[in-house]
This record gives C-alpha cells, structure tokens and sequence, in this order.
C-alpha cells in the first residue's frame, strides 16, 4: 500500500509539476552595471536581462530534466520567494499568506503549485522546507484568497467574477491554482477549505453556465476558452454528483474543441465521441490559424499563449486519469499539432523563440 501511495504522488509529481510548476520560477531582473556607467554614477539596463533564476539555469547538467532537477528548481525557488511573502494585517491569524504587495491575488495564487508539488514528493526532506511547514503555508495563502473572495462585486481588497468581453479574467486564474492544489495534494488541503474552493468554483462557472457566455464562446480570447472550460471541465469530474456536472461537462468539450479549431474543421465530418468535428467547433471556429500558431498582444505568432491550452489540457487529463475517467478525444483536438508548432520554436535550453521579436522600434531583430 505504501509503495502505491508513492506511485501515486510521484504520478501527480511529474505529470502536473511538467506543465505548471516550472512556469512559477519567474525572473527577478538584476540589473548590470558596466565599468563605464560606474564611473559616471549612472546604471543603465544590460542588453540581456539576466534574472536570478536564468543565472542557475546555465549551471543545469546535460541529463536535465530529471525527476530530482525538478525538486532542486522547486526548492531554490520557494527558498528564494520567502522575502515576497507577506502578513495580512485584516488576517494576523493565518500568517504569512499573501505573496508580493501587486495584484496580490493572482500572484499569491499562482505560487501555490510549487508548494503542493513538494508536498506531493515523498523524497522531499528540505531542513527547511518541511513537509508540514509547505502544508501550513498552503493553506493559510488558500485561507487569505478563501476569506478575500466576494460573492457579489469585488471591493477593495477582494477578488470576484468580473465578465467582461475580451477581459482577462483574473479570477478563473486564481480559483485555477486553487483547484490544482486541490487535485495535487488533497490530504494536504483542510476540509473547510476544500468546501470554500468547492463553492468558489461552482459560483464562478455557474454564471459562465446560466450567462449563455459559455455556450456562445463569443466573449473569449483564445486564453480565456481554455482557462474557463478547463474550470467547467474539472468541476464536473470533482463534483460529478452535482445535478449540472453533466452540462458542465459538455460545455467544456465544445469550448475545448474550439480552442484549439482552424478554419478547415467547419468541414470536417469525422465523428469523435458522437459528434462530427464540424459539430464540436461549431460555437467558435478557427481560433488558430492554418499552420497552427496564434498571434496576441500584437506580436504575430505567440508561443506563450499557444502554450497556455498545453498547461490546462495537462491538468484536465491528470485529473480525469486520477478519476478512472474516460478522456474524450475532444480533449485533445489538434493538440499534438500545436504543440508541434511549439517543439520547433523550442531553444536547446527550454526557452521558447519568438519569430516574431519584440524589439524597440528603429532597432534590427
């Protein structure tokens, strides 16, 4: 049984940590100072930006990654991130539970992956960083968003839904990383805030459900299909007993089938799960476009945002795997074309190219 239990969280280690948990180790830009600007007192910025996190990835050996880089990376981030957390002086009981001073919620959100992760590592023995010490930090950050959330318009100090055409809908982030908690380690997560994210979530996509936004699609850039089906998509698997788990369910398929659409799909008459293709995108088709690439925030091709269906759409099947569910087709509609899209833009060390640049204007790419 033990040895299973270990299986298990390894499982949950390497497929969920692959997809969200590196993305955690953004950059704290340091910037140089050259010989020259030290002696006439002035700092300029370098060419390259070289952050902390950048500095230790050049020292990554050839092997990388393996199962115990991902532990080194997590943990010399989590080390490292300590100085961002912060006491809430509304919340003194929970403790260091929000992370940086700026758009606090989401960042505070976003962090927590890499903290469930360790967690769900048996091999994890930091002299630190205990295993109880990662739980108790998880769920006071979880108990600060729980007791931060508006069920009605957000005040100050609150998140809440905000809908909105083309909006960027922050909140579907930060009940997102509440959920992958949740579905990393959720022995680890307490029973009243398990029912918070559980009533969280549901208010969240139960206005996508009863707005018709959901159904219609129309309201979404790329991103935004792929992060609210993928919260319809996980409510109906978690809480497969809630009367509308089945229209969840089928709300996703469609969106997650239309995210990932190009124009041609509109003909396409081949039946998966027991619908023509040209069924499954009829709500918003060709997203990407022919060769499969996207292009946002007017820089052409976007690998990031391509990449985001790739984040999601690994957790979703963690899930339905976890769950002994069957995972549709649909699920992964064009998926292997995008991410072969995303492979070639691929740099020996992990980075992503952008074909496209993003140079000051007048300056050669």
């Amino acid at each position: 049984m033990r040895n299973l239990t270990m299986t298990n969280q390894l499982h949950r280690l390497r497929t969920v940590t692959l997809a969200i948990s590196l993305s955690l180790c953004w950059s704290w830009a340091q910037p140089g100072v050259t010989g020259e600007t030290a002696a006439s007192g002035h700092e300029t910025k370098p060419l390259i930006l070289e952050s902390e996190y950048a500095k230790c990835r050049t020292s990554l050996p050839d092997d990388y990654p393996q199962l115990a880089d991902y532990r080194r990376m997590l943990l010399f981030w989590v080390v490292g991130a300590e100085r961002y957390w912060l006491e809430d002086p509304a919340y003194p009981k929970l403790g260091k539970c929000r992370f940086t001073t700026e758009h606090v919620h989401v960042r505070t959100a976003r962090v927590l992956p890499a903290y469930a992760a360790l967690v769900a590592d048996p091999d994890c023995r930091h002299p630190v960083w205990t295993r109880q010490k990662l739980i108790e930090r998880l769920n006071s950050a979880i108990g600060f968003l729980c007791a931060t959330y508006s069920y009605d318009k957000a005040a100050k100090g609150s998140w809440s839904k905000r809908p909105g055409r083309n909006s960027l809908r922050y909140e579907t982030w930060v009940i997102g990383n509440m959920v992958d908690v949740l579905q990393i380690v959720p022995e680890a997560i307490t029973p009243e805030h398990k029912e918070c994210i559980r009533k969280i979530l549901i208010d969240i996509i139960e206005d996508e459900r009863t707005s018709g936004r959901a159904r219609s699609l129309a309201d979404y850039r790329h991103e935004g299909i792929t992060w609210t089906m993928n919260l319809l998509a996980r409510a109906a698997v978690l809480y497969a007993d809630d009367p509308r788990a089945e229209e969840w369910l089928d709300l996703a398929k469609h969106g997650y089938a239309s995210s990932l659409s190009v124009e041609v799909d509109l003909q396409d008459e081949t039946v998966v799960d027991g619908k023509p293709i040209k069924e499954w995108v009829s709500r918003r088709q060709g997203v990407f476009y022919p060769d499969f690439t996207l292009d946002h925030h007017g820089l052409g091709i976007h690998p990031g945002y391509m990449a985001i269906a790739g984040h999601r759409m690994v957790s979703l099947y963690d899930l339905v795997k976890r769950h002994n569910k069957h995972v549709s087709p649909v699920w992964y509609h064009h998926f292997r074309d995008m991410t072969g899209v995303l492979k070639d833009l691929a740099l020996w060390d992990g980075r992503i190219a952008f074909p496209n640049g993003n140079s000051p204007e007048g300056v050669p790419l």
